[in-house]
């Protein structure tokens, strides 16, 4: 998995756009689920353009000050313990 930033220049600092190669639907979903449960987002949501051809575009806006980089590693950090919980009850 690769992340792909877009558009940075241009964008607001409480704003993140990036592309997430290599990835679909499944991914993306559980990521943006994991995002709009967090207090600090005011927005998020993703686009797959074609599902053979483009991987998602994903758009997070947090609320105030709240950095996107940062949230982003809290989501990623709560997937991570969401599905280590799940390997140790199926062990």
């Amino acid at each position: 998995m690769k992340i792909k930033m877009k558009d940075e220049e241009d964008t607001p600092k409480n704003v993140m756009k990036f592309e997430i190669e290599g990835e679909d639907h499944t991914f993306a979903n559980l990521l943006v689920d994991t995002l709009q449960d967090m207090k600090e987002v005011k927005i998020a949501q993703y686009d797959v353009k074609h599902p053979r051809i483009s991987s998602p575009d994903i758009y997070l806006e947090t609320k105030k000050s709240k950095k996107p980089k940062e949230i982003l590693k809290k989501a990623s950090e709560e997937i991570e313990e969401t599905m280590k919980d799940l390997k140790k009850q199926i062990e």
